[in-house]
């Protein structure tokens, strides 16, 4: 009976060790995701070394929907303690980078092209979207922050004014 509860025990390790890796991998993952969208916002943000086409001036990498929500959605997947804040706080960087677009539109053009030697602007960032919202809700939900219904419900009241 000794060498099955030394196999048992041997077993419920293992499988602690493997829950446990695979929670690593997913912070892992989230913290490489985020690197790379940071580096896309870097090449988006620099006109004279981002990447472009050279045919035609045009940007070849900024961050999309798609980018921002597969950090957050892989945040969300993490069970890393900051998870929930990582991924609000790419949502407030969304925002952010959105209102500091059109804030700035006023005083520049953002579409103008009047000179051929001139590169086009990046796209205009991507506002978050319903997927967008509901992933970082998400991440909250699986947090263990005792804060996180209120950040829930301001999440909330955001999407109530952003929708009018």
């Amino acid at each position: 009976t000794c060498c099955h509860h030394s196999s048992s025990f041997n077993k419920t390790k293992k499988n602690q060790r493997s829950v446990k890796g695979g929670e690593e991998t997913a912070t892992a993952a989230a913290e490489r995701a985020e690197a790379m969208l940071k580096l896309m916002q870097e090449l988006s943000d620099n006109k004279n070394n981002g990447v472009v086409d050279k045919d035609n001036g045009a940007f070849v990498v900024h961050p999309s929907h798609y980018s921002y929500d597969a950090v957050i959605c892989a945040w969300g997947r993490s069970h890393h303690p900051d998870a929930s804040d990582r991924a609000m706080n790419i949502l407030t960087d969304i925002i952010e980078r959105y209102n500091n677009y059109y804030s700035s539109s006023s005083t520049s053009s953002h579409d103008s092209n009047s000179g051929d030697d001139v590169i086009q602007q990046a796209p205009p960032p991507p506002f978050p979207n319903l997927r967008t919202f509901t992933r970082v809700l998400q991440s909250l939900a699986n947090s263990r922050s005792v804060d996180a219904p209120d950040k829930a419900e301001s999440i909330l009241e955001n999407m109530e004014e952003y929708a009018r």
